[in-house]
C-alpha cells in the first residue's frame, strides 16, 4: 500500500497502468518512473505490479475520511536499517486521486487469444514461490506467468532480467469466466547473456 500510494501521488493518478520510458538501477532492483513533469521516482520493481493491478477504487473508503485536519499516513519500517521508515501521505490536496468510481476495464492485449502460442520479449519483475508465478513487464503492462511444469524456483536466474518467454495464453479462469487480462503458461524462458547480448536457454 505504501508504494502504491507513493507512485499514485507521484503520477497524479491511480488509473495509469502503462509505464513507458522506465529506467532500471544498476542491479535491476529499482525501477524509475517519470511523472508528467519529468520527475523520476525510484521504487522497488516488485511494487510496480502491485500498482498495475490495484483497482481504481481500492482506497475509496480510506480516502473519504481525509479532510483539512485528517491526513492518511501509510508506512513501514525497513528491516535492518535502524528503524528507518518508509511513508506515504495522502492529504486533502491529493485526496481526489484515490476517490474513483468503479469502471469496466477494457480487455488488455485483445490480440492475445486464449490458447495461442506466443513468444514475448519483456522484463521479469518478481517471483512468487508460494503462488508459483512470475511478474512479466510487457509493452508497459505486467502479465502474470505460470510454469507449464515444475516450479518457478527453477527460473531464479531470470529475475530482474530482460527475457524472451514462450508459452500459451490463458484468458479463461478455473470457473470458465473470460478474463480481461491475459496470463501466460510458459514452457521456456530465455534470458539475455550479459557477455554477448545473446539469449541463453535454461
Amino acid at each position: 500500500m505504501t508504494w502504491v500510494i507513493k507512485l499514485a501521488t507521484h503520477l497524479g493518478t491511480l488509473k495509469k497502468k502503462r509505464f513507458d520510458n522506465v529506467v532500471f538501477s544498476d542491479h535491476n532492483k529499482l525501477v524509475g518512473v517519470r511523472n508528467p513533469d519529468g520527475k523520476l521516482l525510484w521504487i522497488p520493481v516488485e511494487y510496480l505490479e502491485q500498482f498495475a493491478n490495484c483497482p481504481d477504487s481500492f482506497f475509496n473508503n480510506l480516502a473519504k475520511v481525509i479532510d483539512n485536519e485528517r491526513v492518511l499516513v501509510v508506512g513501514y519500517a525497513e528491516n535492518n536499517t535502524d528503524n528507518k521508515k518508509v511513508e506515504a501521505r495522502v492529504n486533502l490536496k491529493n485526496k481526489l486521486i484515490f476517490l474513483q468510481e468503479e469502471n469496466s476495464e477494457e480487455d488488455l492485449f485483445p490480440e492475445l487469444k486464449h490458447n495461442d502460442f506466443v513468444e514475448l520479449y519483456g522484463y521479469i519483475t518478481r517471483g512468487n514461490e508460494k503462488a508459483n508465478n512470475l511478474g512479466f513487464l510487457y509493452n508497459g503492462h505486467i502479465i502474470t506467468c505460470y510454469p507449464n511444469e515444475g516450479y518457478i524456483k527453477n527460473y531464479r536466474q531470470a529475475l530482474f532480467n530482460n527475457c524472451l518467454i514462450r508459452g500459451f495464453v490463458e484468458r479463461i479462469d478455473i470457473n470458465g469466466h473470460a478474463q480481461k487480462r491475459p496470463s501466460i503458461k510458459f514452457s521456456n524462458i530465455s534470458i539475455n547473456d550479459p557477455g554477448g547480448n545473446q539469449l541463453r536457454l535454461f
